[in-house]
């Protein structure tokens, strides 16, 4: 069994430099475009948003993965998995509309 990382407790005073909880990292505009698409991808185009948003997720992840600076990397998968949700559930609905028209 492994002991536990020693954690140093640095002195709390006055002279001791704080960061702030609200830290300014950039975020990948891409990622944030691809969740939107995915989110359109089910509610307005669902073909069209859908696989623009698993594209522009996949640049997203790959600029962000390029850029270890940048965030967004969860934006990203959200829209790339909304995407695949939208497609889904278009297919979905194109098997229901013939299955119905069929019969």
């Amino acid at each position: 069994m492994t002991d536990p990382p020693q954690v140093e407790r640095v002195p709390d005073d006055d002279e001791t430099p704080r960061r702030s909880v609200l830290s300014h990292r950039r975020e990948s505009g891409r990622a944030t475009a691809a969740l939107v698409l995915g989110v359109a991808g089910l509610f307005l185009l669902p073909l069209v948003c859908s696989v623009m948003a698993i594209r522009v997720g996949g640049q997203a992840l790959r600029e962000i993965e390029a850029h270890p600076d940048l965030g967004g990397a969860e934006r990203a998968r959200a829209g790339r998995a909304l995407g695949w949700i939208g497609i889904v559930a278009w297919l979905a609905a194109v098997v229901l509309a013939i299955v119905i028209l069929a019969s």
